[in-house]
């Protein structure tokens, strides 16, 4: 401080100190999760939490998470965050995910995206038969049973075709799905056929020729 009106001027110098008190910060989101889309059935998509949120004072972490759907399925350990799809599953899911103060959720950032699930079409599979018997001595024509299979993406299946490398010249299908008798059998000359059916997939089915009634 220094003296204004007097000549010489007089003077004097004094040292003090500011203290700045700290006050505590929340975490905050440095890197936001995009939306995005794969396919189902994917691989799980595993996430590094600690880039996507920091504590300024490094405070440890706690993390808080919401699915809308069981489309997809949570896992954390420790700042990591892990997230798997349902098998056969497909649409979307919002994620929210909270970083906070561990032991004080007051202090927190969060975040929330998307995952869209594109749907696949999975190939159908166990192609049965209902009935896999014919009597001998039977008329052209004659029904030997009605195939289907296991598809998870129909409650339908599909058009079933025969193969060509084993025995199907002695049949044909009719309605696209009901195997038919395309000779007259004779148990005698010959009791098992086996013939490829096709329905995305090929599967072998044997057909048995019974002396008499069955």
């Amino acid at each position: 401080a220094t003296e204004s009106s007097n000549i010489p001027a007089l003077s004097v110098t004094d040292t003090f100190n500011v203290n700045v008190s700290a006050i505590n910060d929340s975490p905050i989101l440095v890197s936001p999760i995009s939306d995005y889309t794969l396919l189902e059935d994917a691989s799980p998509t595993v996430f590094d939490l600690t880039t996507i949120f920091n504590d300024i004072e490094s405070h440890p972490l706690s993390y808080y998470i919401t699915l809308s759907t069981d489309l997809v399925t949570k896992t954390v350990s420790g700042d990591t965050l892990t997230l798997s799809y349902g098998a056969n599953k497909h649409g979307r899911c919002t994620v929210f995910v909270k970083a906070y103060e561990t032991g004080n959720d007051s202090y927190y950032a969060s975040d929330t995206f998307t995952v869209y699930v594109t749907s696949v079409n999975d190939a159908p599979t166990n192609i049965m038969i209902s009935n896999n018997h014919i009597n001998e001595n039977n008329s052209i024509g004659d029904t030997i049973g009605t195939f289907s299979c296991i598809d998870v993406d129909s409650t339908l299946a599909s058009v079933y075709t025969l193969g060509t490398s084993k025995d199907e010249s002695a049949f044909y299908i009719s309605n696209e799905r009901i195997l038919k008798a395309a000779i007259e059998f004779n148990n005698e000359v010959k009791d098992t056929y086996v013939i490829d059916v096709i329905s995305e997939e090929t599967d072998n089915i044997t057909i048995y020729v019974s002396e008499g009634s069955y």
